[in-house]
């Protein structure tokens, strides 16, 4: 037997221990004022649904946002290679008949889209746009 195949990761076994870390663990009790118990972080918590909904909230815009700057770059990407995309497609047409620069562009969106951003927000088509504008802003620059 090689070592690796004791390791429960590779074999699929696992020691007692790994199955209940704490089935023998001695039970902790908070006491006191202002103890931290299970009712008190239900309150908490409950309490709080209000600004973890505005925390997500913020979270998916600035996730919409950063994903449609990222597309905005991968278009100014794709417009440079688009010549080399037009004499591809002219030698070796695709048997769809679109083009490889749109097909680019469409695996772009829906990769990020994929990886959980919503392609169809506001927030992704403004991040799309500043990252258009942005690339479009460097490549006058040099």
């Amino acid at each position: 037997m090689a070592a690796w195949d004791k390791d429960p990761l590779v074999s699929g076994k696992q020691p007692a221990w790994m199955s209940d870390p704490l089935a023998n663990a001695p039970a902790f009790k908070p006491t006191g004022p202002g103890a931290i118990t299970a009712e008190s972080d239900r309150a908490a918590v409950k309490n709080a649904g209000g600004a973890m909904a505005v925390g997500r909230n913020l979270y998916r815009q600035a996730r919409d946002f950063g994903a449609g700057a990222i597309r905005g770059a991968g278009s100014i990407g794709a417009t440079i290679l688009q010549p080399v995309d037009m004499a591809m497609d002219a030698a070796l047409p695709h048997r769809s008949g679109e083009t490889r620069n749109l097909r680019r562009r469409r695996g772009i969106t829906r990769g990020l889209g994929n990886l959980g951003a919503d392609t169809n927000s506001t927030q992704f088509a403004v991040g799309k746009f500043a990252g258009e504008i942005a690339g479009t802003a460097a490549r006058v620059a040099q």
